[in-house]
This record gives C-alpha cells, sequence and structure tokens, in this order.
C-alpha cells in the first residue's frame, strides 16, 4: 500500500499478540478467525482486539449509536424555527436519501479494508503517493475531533434532559451550569466503567438496548398518537414557519435541516470496531446498511407522530424545562410521573448510547496512535492484555471529554460551540475518502472490492454523496437564528477552522516527520494462528 511504512520500533515478535485460542472451536469458526485476520494482515495490521461481535450484535451496536428517532425528538427546536414541519417532514425524507448514498459508500470501503481506523485508512489507500501521508493526516485528525465532541454532545444532551426532568418535578429547581457539569462527569464515569470492566458484556449490552430502542419507539409513540391532541394533516405536511428571523425562506428551510442531518451522523461507528467483529469484510457493510434502514424507518414515523401530536408549539419551544420532548410529552400524558418514567427509560438509553460512542471513539483513537497520528502514540497505542481493549484510549477519550464540559462552567455558549463540530466535521471524514474513490472510478484505476460493492452504479452514488455532503456542509453553519447574537451563533466553521488550522501547522512543525502513513505491522504470510 502507497503510504506504508515499516515500523522500527520493535520486532514483529515483540509485538506480536496472539490471537485468541481456537483450541475447541468449530471448523467454521476457525476458518472465520482466519479470514478475519488475513483481512486484517491484508492492511498490514496484526490482531490484537478479541473478537466479540457477530452480525446481530454490530447491528444492534450501530443502530444504538444512530439513535436517529431519540435525537430528532431532543432537537426538534431548531427544525420547528426553521421551516417548520414541511423542513421536518420533506427535508428529512432529503437527508435520509442523501445520506443513505453516504453510507452505502462507506460501506464498501469497509469492506474493502475492514480496520478500526476507517476513514483514514481508506484516505491513505486512495490517495496519490505524495499527498497521501498529508491527506490521511487531516482525515485523521478530523475523524478523531469529531468523534470526540459527538460523544461530549451526546452526555451534553443526557444531562440536560435529567436537568429537564428536575425542573418538571421540582418547580423551586433553578438551573446551574455546574449542576449539568457533574451530571455530565456522572454519565461519562459510568460510560468508562462500562467500557473497561463490562467490556466482554458489551455486545450483549447493546443488543438489548437495540431491542430497548424499538420497545421505547412504542412508548413515545403510542401516547402522542392516542392521548395528545391532534395537528391537522394540512399542518403537518403543508405549513412552512419561519420562525428564525431569516428573510429568506429558502434559507430558514435549508438551515432547517440541520435537525434532520444530525440524527444521521456516525452511521460508520460499527467501522471502528471492525477488528473485534467476526468476518468483519461483509458483517461490517451489512451491519451499517442495515441499522441505517431500521433507523431511517423508525425516525420518521416518530416524527410524523410527533407533529401530529405535539400540541401547543409556543409552548414546547418556550418551556421551563428547555427540554421540549419533556413539554409535549406532558401535554400529551397530563401526568409527571408518566413522563418522569419515560423520560427516564431514554437516559439508560442514551448512557448506553455514550457507552458505545466511547468504545467506538478508543478504537478510532487507538487505530490513530497505532499509526504514530498521536501525541504519546506508543502510550496511547497500548492494548491491555488482560482485557483485550485498548484501556488508555479510553481513558483519553473520557478525560478529554470531562475536561471540555469545564467550559460550560463559564460559558454554556463556549461549550456548545464545539459540540457544533460534530456534524460539519464528521461529513468532512466522509467526503474526503469518498471524492477520492470518485477520481479512482473516474480515472478507471483498478480498485480490489470487498464482499460489498456498489457495482456499476458506484460512480453515481459517490457523486450524489459528495454534492449532497457539500451541500450539508454549506447550510450545517448558518446561525440558526437572526439577529445573531453571542448567545445563537452557530460557531461550527470558527470551531472547525480553527481545528483544521491546528492539524496544518502541527503537520508542518511534527507531524511530517513522525507520520507517514498507517503503519505497516506485517504481511499476510506472518500471520500466527494460535
Amino acid at each position: 500500500m502507497n503510504s506504508y511504512v515499516k515500523s522500527q520500533e520493535v520486532s514483529l515478535r515483540e509485538r506480536q499478540l496472539p490471537l485468541p485460542s481456537r483450541e475447541g472451536a468449530s471448523l467454521e469458526q476457525q476458518s472465520t478467525a482466519s479470514l478475519d485476520a488475513r483481512a486484517l494482515a491484508r492492511q498490514g495490521k496484526r490482531q490484537q482486539l478479541k473478537r466479540n461481535f457477530r452480525l446481530p450484535s454490530a447491528i444492534a451496536f450501530s443502530s444504538v449509536i444512530l439513535a436517529s428517532w431519540e435525537a430528532i425528538a431532543i432537537t426538534i427546536n431548531d427544525g420547528l424555527l426553521n421551516g417548520g414541519p414541511v423542513a421536518l417532514v420533506y427535508g428529512f425524507l432529503l437527508t435520509w436519501s442523501g445520506t443513505m448514498t453516504l453510507c452505502a459508500s462507506i460501506a464498501e470501503l469497509a469492506s474493502i479494508a475492514p480496520i478500526s481506523s476507517a476513514q483514514y485508512h481508506f484516505v491513505a489507500i486512495l490517495a496519490p503517493g505524495r499527498a497521501s501521508s498529508l491527506l490521511s493526516w487531516i482525515s485523521g485528525w478530523i475523524t478523531v475531533f469529531a468523534w470526540q465532541v459527538n460523544v461530549c454532545s451526546v452526555a451534553y444532551l443526557t444531562a440536560g434532559l435529567i436537568q429537564g426532568l428536575l425542573v418538571l418535578n421540582y418547580e423551586s429547581y433553578v438551573y446551574e451550569n455546574w449542576h449539568g457539569t457533574m451530571l455530565y462527569w456522572a454519565v461519562m464515569l459510568v460510560s468508562i466503567c462500562i467500557n473497561v470492566f463490562g467490556n466482554k458484556i458489551l455486545p450483549y449490552l447493546e443488543t438489548l438496548m437495540g431491542v430497548l430502542h424499538i420497545c421505547l419507539w412504542f412508548t413515545f409513540l403510542i401516547p402522542l398518537v392516542y392521548l395528545a391532541p391532534q395537528s391537522s394533516a394540512t399542518w403537518v405536511f403543508t405549513d412552512f414557519e419561519n420562525l428564525s428571523g431569516w428573510s429568506s425562506n429558502g434559507i430558514s428551510w435549508c438551515v432547517g435541516l440541520l435537525t434532520v442531518t444530525y440524527p444521521f451522523v456516525g452511521f460508520e461507528a460499527v467501522c471502528h470496531i471492525s477488528e473485534e467483529i467476526e468476518n468483519a469484510p461483509a458483517v461490517v457493510p451489512r451491519s451499517m446498511i442495515i441499522s441505517f434502514m431500521i433507523n431511517g424507518s423508525l425516525a420518521l414515523g416518530f416524527l410524523i407522530g410527533i407533529l401530529f401530536g405535539i400540541g401547543n408549539v409556543q409552548d414546547a419551544l418556550n418551556t421551563t424545562t428547555q427540554e421540549p420532548l419533556i413539554e409535549i410529552m406532558y401535554q400529551a400524558t397530563q401526568s409527571k410521573t408518566a413522563v418522569t418514567a419515560m423520560i427516564a427509560l431514554l437516559l439508560v438509553f442514551l448512557e448506553c448510547v455514550v457507552v458505545a460512542m466511547v468504545a467506538s471513539t478508543s478504537r478510532l483513537t487507538w487505530a490513530f496512535a497505532r499509526d504514530n497520528g498521536l501525541p504519546f502514540s506508543k502510550f496511547f497505542a497500548h492494548v491491555s492484555r488482560r482485557y483485550r481493549i485498548p484501556t488508555r484510549a479510553i481513558i483519553l477519550n473520557t478525560i478529554v471529554g470531562m475536561l471540555l464540559n469545564l467550559i460550560n462552567l463559564g460559558s454554556s455558549t463556549a461549550f456548545e460551540a464545539i459540540l457544533s463540530l460534530t456534524t460539519i466535521a464528521l461529513y468532512a471524514s466522509y467526503l474526503l475518502p469518498i471524492g477520492l474513490m470518485v477520481l479512482r472510478r473516474i480515472k478507471k484505476q483498478e480498485i480490489q472490492f470487498g464482499s460489498f460493492t456498489l457495482g456499476r452504479y458506484g460512480l453515481l452514488v459517490n457523486l450524489f454523496a459528495t454534492v449532497y455532503g457539500l451541500f450539508i456542509c454549506i447550510f450545517v453553519v448558518f446561525p440558526t437564528q437572526q439577529p445573531v447574537t453571542a448567545v445563537n451563533m452557530n460557531y461550527a466553521s470558527l470551531v472547525f477552522g480553527g481545528a483544521l488550522t491546528f492539524i496544518l501547522v502541527y503537520w508542518y512543525l511534527r507531524g511530517r516527520k513522525i507520520y507517514h502513513g498507517p503503519v505497516e505491522e506485517m504481511v499476510e504470510d506472518e500471520i500466527v494462528l494460535i
């Protein structure tokens, strides 16, 4: 592979961690283990992590991280301000189909290279020779940044929901930023404990959460359909609202897409645990596509249901709980006890979303350290021999997330500015390898596809994904309200620009000296199965 370099630190034999013993395993299991090891060796990597995930648990893991209908439920307010029901319903159909092409494009690449490093590894494979290392470096840092703030965003939303419940049940409760920070830290600490000490049960936990994901959909939707005052079909499917202050309805509609774009970011999370999935070249792309379609279907159903049962829109937007979902469900049930029970179950699910995100993010961080992409790479590339997981990377991601939230003590606006990086950074991480794949296909250069391929439609799908992705990147940085103030400003472009500047400066000062693309640790012929 054109950007690989041999690791000179220690010999292969010294660094080799044996694969899990296959003694007592069936011939089929041994064959799968051998195929997985060879698929990884073709990417220049040796097997270090234990493969605990199969197709059902991989689908559940991906579905839990996407949590699309839950994301719409919690962040619906921006869509109501920008475009209203029309932007939400028809914008959802646009983003679902557009993100589907992004998902399919990345799934094809994941089948070619089923490896935890994912996007930046794809870039290293596809980029032309001299540009490969730099582009891979940029992709790696952008993806790590994006996933780190993605974890923070879900933990922050979870803490906010808890505070919303306190307001609902205790009228004397007063919002304090430090309360939110303490709750946020609690969410992160529970996550690290489960990731490290409960790693063996993680596939089963995420499968259970996948079931809860669907059960909660019914739990929230049924009261909205049967108990809430119903909006008219005319309002749900034709009403356009521009309450944001934008003079252009077209811009307002496009800005409203943020609400239905955010629920689909992170669809490639399962790629980052590829080295823990059996039969990864086939299972990873399949789990991505299946979970994406499941989440899209649930999200569309819930979106229509909540619009019909939303009740008084202004009450939802101006609720004292600062959480429109809590107010909407209270209007539907007229019971604080019922709403508290429903939100409590949702909070359990969201905690497990954070757990899964930390798992995915830590594997990406570990992979980038393994390739000398981070400061103190040798330290963070460590894999625990006891747990067979990258414990140091897990701890790093958790501590960074907790430290970032200290900003919330001084200014929630400043912290939310950092979180705004999530969507644009993840989209950038998708567009770079897909764009390079487009160039390969146009030039008709040889591509060694995996078991999942887009076939003759590959170029068309990749082109649509690129155009759609660029369109979203343009409007995701627009302020959601006018006139723009320091509080309602969308800082995504500023934060992304700052992050990109740091990446390029660090490359010039140090990165170009230590990072030469993914490190080749071994070749296929050196595989040792025990």
